[in-house]
């Protein structure tokens, strides 16, 4: 589908590593393992990431708020695209194991000993309501293949070990996610916790990304509902270069049938507050507005590092850069829409979309004629009240074992979802 993009002036957040159990769980433990000596050229190596940790839910209601500052020509806040991590080591039953076998918590299950943080979870689903949090499939195990990651701790690896014993995993000799691991290997890996996002988070997953990822990977993950792989032929920050052509954004994958989306700016200066870096806020900006003089909504990528570390410092900075980049966007180009990926998807496909948000489902027609969009419903859930975003037309509505079907013209609109909870609020 040509969608005519010059003229809809569109931003994705893309931030990847929710959820995740790394680097280090506290302060404490942080300065305590930079300054060990297996640990120490690796850490320097990776000097701008290791202050990261998880996230707390007084840490998600400090990006929340800020996004809720921003608003789309539509009139609907600026949301982030967090792709999570939905599983960490269980450190406690490996060990008991006598390092023999892996085990995993799922994050509804409970942390590892030392990364307690509270209800992240519930602070997740308040997000998506309030319309500023789409929850994506990132990894089970972030950028580590468990079974090698757990080899190399058996048999004593200095540096492994010693991470292990501060509840860390990411060390040196983690490896890939999925390497060498069979494609019956690799489902009994990755459909738990493809599977395990409806649970968590009360929608599932339609966009995945991982670098680590083969072909073999993406059909697993078509097989589930993922529908697109995020991060394929990525450029850097550039308000010159020349866009690349092959994924083009939204081409998909023959083989696994997956769409391709690509990320064309960065907001990633992981702890600086330069915003000269080449992944600061102005070369964001510069990005965004090449990408989109190309005829390409602006896909952002922007690390859970940067709004969330064990130094502060870093933290405050990375929301000094997020600030100086969405009010120039906000001030300079106020019809820009902000945009999920997978809405960015639907549209590069068919040129309408609809992206649910917990309560609420948001339906945009972006063609020159009427179409039919359906989304699947929550459980217990159906079509409520509608608003119309932007447009004059009143949309149709059908609904049909959990799926709504909505025919719309041309525009924009919010579509609320009724539960049994919510007819009871309502007054009689």
């Amino acid at each position: 589908m040509s969608l005519d993009w010059r003229s809809r002036k569109s931003l994705v957040i893309e931030s990847d590593d929710w959820g995740v159990c790394s680097w280090a769980p506290d302060r404490d433990t942080f300065e305590t393992v930079r300054q060990m000596e297996v640990t120490r050229d690796y850490f320097e190596r990776l000097k701008s990431w290791i202050a990261g940790s998880l996230e707390t839910p007084d840490e998600m209601e400090r990006l929340f708020a800020f996004l809720e500052r921003y608003r789309g020509r539509d009139g609907r806040p600026a949301n982030l695209v967090a792709n999570y991590g939905v599983a960490n080591p269980d450190y406690d039953r490996i060990e008991q194991s006598g390092m023999q076998q892996y085990y995993d918590l799922f994050l509804d299950e409970g942390f590892p000993r030392g990364w307690e943080r509270g209800d992240i979870i519930s602070k997740a689903r308040e997000g998506i309501s309030r319309g500023v949090w789409v929850t994506e499939y990132h990894t089970r195990l972030h950028h580590a293949q468990p079974y090698k990651w757990l080899e190399a701790v058996r048999r004593g690896s200095p540096q492994a070990s010693a991470l292990f014993a501060h509840s860390m995993f990411q060390c040196e000799e983690r490896r890939r996610e999925y390497e060498d691991m069979t494609p019956s290997q690799q489902v009994a890996w990755a459909v738990p916790a493809i599977r395990r996002m409806a649970k968590l988070f009360g929608r599932s997953a339609r966009c995945g990304i991982n670098s680590d990822a083969y072909l073999e990977t993406e059909k697993i993950w078509a097989a589930e509902g993922i529908q697109v792989r995020l991060d394929r032929n990525s450029t850097p920050n550039s308000g010159s270069a020349e866009p690349l052509t092959e994924p083009l954004m939204g081409s998909v994958q023959p083989d696994s049938g997956l769409a391709y989306l690509r990320r064309n700016c960065y907001l990633e200066p992981l702890g600086s507050g330069d915003l000269d870096d080449p992944r600061g806020a102005k070369a964001a900006y510069d990005a965004i507005l090449h990408v989109w003089e190309a005829g390409e909504p602006a896909v952002c990528s922007s690390h859970r590092k940067n709004y969330v570390s064990l130094i502060a410092e870093e933290a405050d900075n990375g929301y000094d850069q997020a600030e100086w980049l969405l009010e120039k966007l906000a001030d300079e180009h106020p019809d820009m829409y902000f945009l999920s990926s997978w809405e960015v998807a639907q549209m590069c496909r068919q040129g309408a979309s609809a992206e649910l948000f917990g309560d609420h489902v948001v339906v945009r027609n972006w063609t020159d004629h009427e179409m039919r969009v359906t989304q699947c419903l929550p459980e217990n859930s159906k079509p409520g009240d509608y608003r119309v975003l932007i447009g004059d037309h009143v949309p149709g509505l059908e609904y049909d074992a959990g799926d709504m079907t909505v025919f719309c013209a041309p525009g924009d609109y919010l579509i609320e979802l009724e539960t049994p909870c919510s007819m009871e609020k309502k007054p009689g």
